[in-house]
């Protein structure tokens, strides 16, 4: 009778939990960071060896560890005693973060215990908090022999240097994130990427010191690019160059912010959406051949740059144009050379009279359909190209006007004007959100 009494007070969950099979606990257990999961022995008898045959080491410090050495050697302590006793021949995770403050050779026996001995390991992620003393890890071996890897994630303080002594090759791996790591040379990225025969998912953030000038993206199966490649100008002498040839991509998204050149090698027959933000000295090739096919293009760029657009580059229909340009002739050379758009969104606003144009595009005349008017606020030069577009624009079905910038006093002092504008389409619809 007590212990029915005893029963009722605990809660469903602590009653039930413990009929679940070992399984379902080591699966609910890889969600946690390892230092949670070990913390669950303590619950009972049989909750004191289900941490160790958890697919997953999830290993992360404290940033007290960077400046109490009891704590770092604790710390120590608790992750070799983890990797002795986890028990699993496949590891579906291995996720290190710490500070570089342990010592390269502890964070490489770490890793070579973690992935050397099993089966197979389908996760690597490996984040390296670098310190001015000790700026760098460099990765061992091991990890250059991982046939069944289908994700690795690098970031921060590590060093990339593909060893000749040992045959790379990544059969089986699908994404690849290379942050802010520092590289030996060039040939390292090169034969980084060669050995992923597979690649579907890349995404680099490059730093100033990462010792790359000429950074090679060749990749037959690529499909999803993300690279943001941005230095002060004392990094760049113009000699920075980069090169992508990716022919089944699908989503690009490149920010190079640097003195350099940037060369798309390939026609992106597959591309469906890209945003490119450039800014500085960037010289431009390949721009229109490789984006011809593309359905929605956000582009951005400096005053003065302008990717190289010739005739008829984007001919297919349904191209969504989102540009930032601060100059008319940006957009004017956008309008002329895309004879197919239907949607365009502006975030920042030409000085449409300072350069008229000469004549009315295609796409305003017959395929222009919906114009989104971002961070509006209301100024003249907002006006002008408002109602240039409601004049110019036959097919336009709505001018979408967003202004939550603007006062309620503001917008209705605005609403009369834009209302007042001549339209030549008689279906258009102005709505102010």
């Amino acid at each position: 009778m007590s212990n029915m009494k005893a029963s009722r007070k605990r809660p469903w969950g602590c009653r039930n939990i413990d009929r679940l099979p070992d399984a379902i606990l080591e699966h609910v257990l890889s969600f946690l960071p390892t230092k949670e999961a070990v913390a669950t022995s303590i619950l009972s008898k049989r909750w004191r060896s289900i941490w160790t045959r958890v697919p997953v080491l999830d290993i992360q410090d404290s940033p007290s560890c960077k400046t109490n050495e009891e704590l770092r050697k604790a710390f120590n302590q608790f992750v070799n005693r983890v990797l002795i006793l986890n028990r699993v021949v496949a590891l579906d995770k291995f996720r290190l973060n710490c500070d570089i403050i342990h010592g390269p050779p502890c964070l490489n026996t770490w890793t070579d215990s973690a992935i050397f001995h099993r089966d197979f390991v389908r996760e690597v992620d490996i984040s390296i908090s670098p310190t001015q003393v000790s700026p760098i890890v460099e990765l061992p071996s091991s990890l250059f022999r991982i046939k069944d890897l289908k994700v690795l994630k690098l970031s921060h303080g590590v060093l990339i240097d593909v060893p000749n002594s040992i045959s790379v090759r990544f059969p089986s791996l699908k994404i690849l994130h290379l942050d802010s790591v520092q590289y030996f040379n060039d040939e390292s990225v090169s034969k980084l990427l060669g050995s992923c025969t597979v690649l579907e998912e890349l995404s680099v953030t490059r730093y100033s010191q990462d010792k790359v000038r000429k950074f090679i993206i060749n990749i037959p199966t690529l499909k999803n690019l993300n690279i943001c490649h941005e230095f002060a100008p004392e990094f760049g002498s113009g000699d920075y160059e980069l090169k992508i040839n990716a022919p089944v991509l699908e989503y690009l998204d490149i920010v190079y912010a640097v003195f350099g050149l940037l060369h798309l090698e390939s026609v992106f027959v597959r591309l469906i959406k890209a945003k490119i933000y450039l800014i500085g000295s960037t010289n431009i090739s390949g721009f229109t051949n490789a984006l011809q096919k593309i359905k929605s293009l956000s582009y951005d760029t400096s005053l003065n740059t302008l990717a190289p657009v010739k005739d008829d580059s984007f001919p297919q229909t349904q191209l969504q144009l989102k540009i930032f340009p601060g100059c008319w002739d940006v957009i004017r050379h956008f309008l002329v050379n895309c004879p197919h758009l239907e949607v365009l969104i502006f975030h920042k606003y030409p000085d449409i009279m300072a350069n008229k144009p000469q004549h009315v595009s295609k796409c305003l005349t017959l395929f222009l359909r919906k114009v989104y008017c971002m961070e509006f606020r209301g100024h003249k030069r907002e006006l002008e190209v408002v109602e240039f577009l409601l004049k110019n624009a036959r097919a336009l079905e709505l001018v979408q006007i967003h202004s939550f910038a603007m006062s309620s006093e503001s917008k209705l002092s605005c609403l009369p004007k834009l209302l007042e504008f001549p339209r030549l389409s008689e279906t258009c619809k102005v709505e102010f959100k």
